[in-house]
């Protein structure tokens, strides 16, 4: 009996050591993801307005299969600047009401060693964006060239697809809006096919609904400068 005793405060003790052990750390653990890939936080919606409260999602670049989100297990350090704060378990932000539009928002976090951080501007409560994906209706006098079947506006960045493929894009970069003037000015940094001939500085205004950019040439599968003046509703 005094053997089996001790045979399971062995066992036991033995359990509790297992327990008790490090865990994985988070660049080895497959869930949380592997070093050099990008790391990023998502947030929704994708304006972040006065007021606002966003979800964020931390996750890292997983392609080709697309996005991983990363479990609760594999992040630490979360951090954040300007005009709003976290709430209890850092799954969402609330933006200030009287947050200054324009003003920076920093969000950060770790995964192991690795950091991550997200920059978002303050948008005002009713300013006109141009955030979201369109599909071009029709060009005007551009209609014969290649239409633009998806035009995709971030808080900062752009990308256009005359085929799109899943994830492909034909070309991407930043931008600027005025939405007062409605002076739209679009900065190339990047592609997998870059048209020539391109023209990115114009104007974008929302009439009825619909988003039309005048003065700018998305360009033509073929290379073909703009036969006119290109009027794009989308």
């Amino acid at each position: 009996m005094r053997a089996i005793l001790i045979g399971a405060a062995v066992a036991a003790t033995l359990a509790g050591c297992a327990v008790a052990s490090p865990g994985v750390p988070p660049e080895a653990d497959p869930a949380c993801g592997v070093a050099g890939r990008t790391l990023f936080v998502a947030i929704d919606p994708a304006i972040p307005r006065q007021g606002a409260t966003l979800r964020i999602t931390p996750k890292r670049d997983n392609q080709p299969a697309g996005e991983l989100t990363l479990p609760p297990r594999c992040v630490s350090h979360w951090t954040i600047s300007g005009p709003a704060t976290f709430n209890g378990d850092h799954t969402a932000i609330a933006i200030a009401e009287d947050a200054p539009p324009e003003s920076e928002i920093v969000i950060g976090f770790r995964l192991g060693s690795l950091p991550a951080e997200r920059r978002l501007r303050v948008v005002a409560r009713d300013a006109i964006v141009l955030t979201g994906m369109h599909g071009q209706s029709s060009a005007g006098p551009c209609s014969e060239v290649s239409p633009v079947r998806e035009l995709e506006f971030g808080p900062e960045s752009f990308s256009v697809a005359v085929g799109p493929f899943e994830n492909y894009r034909d070309y991407w970069g930043t931008y600027t809006y005025d939405a007062a003037t409605g002076a739209l000015e679009l900065r190339v940094t990047g592609g997998n096919n870059i048209p020539p001939n391109l023209d990115l500085a114009g104007t974008a205004h929302i009439v009825g609904g619909q988003l039309i950019i005048e003065g700018i040439y998305f360009g033509d599968l073929t290379g073909r400068p703009a036969p006119a003046a290109c009027r794009y509703v989308f």
